[in-house]
């Protein structure tokens, strides 16, 4: 298991997401491993995330 973003099979999907919403893809990796709140400028984010199927659950 990936312990941060250089490590996660998923970092160039990250990156991705990272560049199409204006932010880095280690705020991304946080996102998608629950280390910090998702605020709503975060919920595109998080949908991005399931869409690409790197989370199952999202609110």
């Amino acid at each position: 298991m990936a312990r941060n973003f250089f490590d996660s099979k998923n970092r160039w999907t990250y990156l991705r997401i990272a560049i199409m919403h204006g932010t880095t893809p280690g705020h991304v990796y946080d996102l998608a491993h629950s280390k910090v709140d998702a605020h709503e400028k975060d919920q595109r984010i998080m949908h991005d995330l399931k869409e690409a199927k790197i989370i199952h659950r999202y609110h």
